[in-house]
């Protein structure tokens, strides 16, 4: 990203946080270890049912969040968020979970040279899709979500019996993804038979696939599932 795009997205940032649908709140201020630069976390008060974004800028030691400081990390749905600075120039940000936006894999402050470091136990998802067997008893989800990585996006898909998916268990530990990629552009979920399920990608770097999957649909009862892909 250039740097008139980074001021941009910073300036639309803080006009958005500023803006009538909430109050900006500046919370935790971190000063590196030469104190040259800070890290700042703030918050935009709720409205309604909206989710809290919550945004880290670095900023020359002492300095105001302004138009021309750097976004280092969008978020929201974050609990347990952190920061600590590793050396002078890396700053590692830890939380429970989160839903990422955007994250910064570094910048130069005040001619200071600034890392991140990321680590995120759980990632919300960012988008969410499925699609229901014929039978309305098996569900294919699609889940895509960031990762500890800046700017890398993973899309995962899993298969489970009805209402034992993802959603309902966030932390995804009743099935393995059978198909895990990145850069994926788009994805579409079809059941061809309560058996057969097809996964149509287009513009994906494929880093996982099953051929098939084995479901415990009840106590003691087993359906194989076969998965295609589809280029799109």
């Amino acid at each position: 990203m250039t740097k008139t795009a980074t001021d941009f997205r910073a300036c639309l940032c803080l006009l958005l946080l500023t803006s009538c649908a909430g109050k900006l709140r500046e919370g935790q201020r971190l000063s590196n270890p030469s104190n040259t630069v800070d890290a700042v976390t703030a918050v935009r008060d709720p409205v309604a049912t909206v989710a809290v974004p919550t945004f880290i800028d670095l900023v020359p030691h002492g300095a105001d969040m302004t138009e021309k400081t750097s976004t280092v990390f969008d978020a929201d749905h974050v609990n347990g968020l952190q920061m600590e600075w590793v050396t002078d120039g890396e700053l590692l940000i830890q939380a429970k979970s989160a839903r990422i936006h955007d994250i910064l894999p570094g910048c130069t402050v005040a001619g200071k040279e600034v890392k991140i470091k990321l680590n995120i136990q759980h990632f919300e998802p960012l988008d969410i899709k499925l699609a229901e067997s014929p039978s309305k008893k098996l569900q294919a989800w699609w889940f895509t979500r960031g990762t500890n990585y800046p700017r890398q996006v993973i899309s995962e898909v899993f298969v489970c019996p009805e209402n034992a998916g993802p959603v309902s268990v966030p932390e995804v530990t009743l099935t393995d993804p059978v198909l895990t990629a990145q850069e994926v552009t788009s994805l579409d979920l079809t059941w061809d038979t309560d058996h057969a399920l097809r996964i149509t990608v287009k513009g994906s770097s494929i880093e996982l696939l099953k051929p098939s999957v084995k479901l415990e649909t009840a106590p003691g009862q087993f359906k194989t599932i076969s998965i295609t892909r589809q280029n799109d």
